[in-house]
């Protein structure tokens, strides 16, 4: 059973929804930015897409290395935040407050501070993703990278479950 949130703090949560779903609009607004970058034909890259297809290092190409540093940024993303939140939550759980407001209160900055730490952590993926499509122009490998970094902020997403701790 979830416990039942205040009015303030339910205020609290949409605050930090809204400013989550800004922060997830900017990554498919990188999106439009490059579809229209692709499509306009005045656009020269200093290397095609074939460059991601170098052997790097141990037999991987490029494009298996850019995915990899994705997939370990997300998953170390991933981890951390279980593991912070886990620990925020056994913090607020054995402190004592005066009251149940400033126990909230504690929480929702202390969250705050971890959802944006998480949220940047990610961005990078989808920043990755636009180096290498203004290099060769490869929107499909923009996209999944972006969409990388969109798992990753679905993992962080304030939402009431969370703040029933």
């Amino acid at each position: 059973m979830q416990k039942m949130l205040t009015p303030d703090e339910k205020k609290s949560l949409t605050t930090l929804m809204v400013i989550w779903f800004t922060m997830l609009g900017a990554l498919f607004t990188y999106v439009a930015v490059c579809y229209m970058i692709m499509t306009q034909s005045n656009f020269k890259t200093q290397y095609t897409p074939d460059v991601l297809q170098t052997p790097l290092f141990a037999g991987l190409n490029t494009i298996d290395c850019v995915y990899a540093l994705a997939l370990l940024i997300l998953g170390i993303g991933i981890l951390y935040f279980k593991s912070a939140y886990t620990k925020l939550v056994a913090k607020i759980t054995h402190e004592t407050f005066e009251s149940e407001e400033e126990k909230f209160k504690a929480f929702r900055t202390r969250y705050t501070t971890l959802m944006f730490v998480n949220l940047a952590i990610f961005e990078v993926i989808a920043i990755i993703g636009i180096i290498v499509f203004l290099l060769t122009l490869d929107f499909s490998t923009f996209l999944n990278l972006v969409l990388l970094a969109a798992i990753g902020f679905v993992k962080v997403m304030p939402v009431q479950a969370k703040f029933s701790y």
